[in-house]
């Protein structure tokens, strides 16, 4: 999923192909100079990570579907939230 970013974001307009390639040069260097290498986290913060990622993951799925549904009639929405807010 996360090799298709790249590409999506030229497709939506949202990078130039330069930025694209740019960030894989520049991710596939770092991921060279890096490779090898290892750092200890201790078991507590790991597993604290863990459980937030969980979290986060939920979420953004959450907001995703909500996101989904709003793009599929973005006035009917309109119309429910101006509705939740007290008017003048």
């Amino acid at each position: 999923m996360n090799t298709l970013i790249p590409f999506v974001t030229i497709f939506l307009g949202h990078h130039w192909i330069y930025d694209v390639l740019t960030g894989m040069a520049l991710g596939s260097f770092i991921a060279k100079v890096t490779e090898g290498r290892t750092t200890r986290i201790p078991e507590i913060l790991y597993n604290l990570e863990i459980a937030s990622l969980r979290k986060v993951t939920v979420v953004n799925f959450l907001l995703a579907v909500l996101v989904l549904i709003v793009a599929v009639s973005p006035d009917r929405w309109l119309e429910i939230i101006n509705g939740l807010l007290p008017g003048p």
